[in-house]
């Protein structure tokens, strides 16, 4: 889904500014919450409630733990342009500005911590969900060890790795 048309106009409704203070983000359809709008602004109310938003990270783990977990850490939360970079917890101004009810969205938890249990059925047994790290931060192969290492992948995001001692 294109959330092209939603960023333009939350620009224009005042949310560009809110989103770079708040975010640390450009208002840019690349994050979530234009993306969220349009999808609430297509279905009917009626079904808004049963909606469940988040990354495939959320995904996986509602998928796992047989619809018991809806859960992101605050690397992925942040991405979305609805996530409050200084409090490290969802912007209750954000949400509103974008009319993005919190309920959709997963619970901002710490990478590391439970976040569930798998169904039993699944890999043989029951085994603890302890952490979620997802895109960039999961690659190890992009990982510097010596000083002066320096990767760059070529990613989604191209993003680059450096370490300096």
């Amino acid at each position: 889904m294109r959330g092209g048309g939603a960023a333009p106009r939350s620009t224009r409704d005042g949310c560009g500014e809110a989103v770079r203070r708040i975010a640390g983000l450009i208002p840019d359809p690349y994050f979530s919450a234009s993306k969220l709008r349009r999808l609430l602004d297509s279905l009917p109310r009626e079904r808004r409630g049963a909606l469940a938003f988040g990354t495939v990270d959320s995904f996986l783990l509602r998928r796992l733990t047989g619809g018991r977990g809806h859960a992101a850490d605050a690397t992925d939360a942040s991405r979305t342009a609805l996530f409050d970079i200084r409090r490290l917890a969802r912007s209750d101004e954000l949400l509103d500005l974008f009319g993005v009810p919190r309920a959709v969205l997963p619970e901002v938890r710490d990478t590391a911590g439970r976040f569930g249990t798998t169904e039993r059925d699944l890999p043989g047994r029951a085994v603890p969900v302890t952490a979620m790290a997802g895109d960039r931060r999961a690659a190890l192969d992009s990982v510097c060890f010596r000083t002066c290492d320096s990767i760059a992948a070529m990613r989604a995001a191209a993003p680059h790795s450096s370490s300096f001692g």
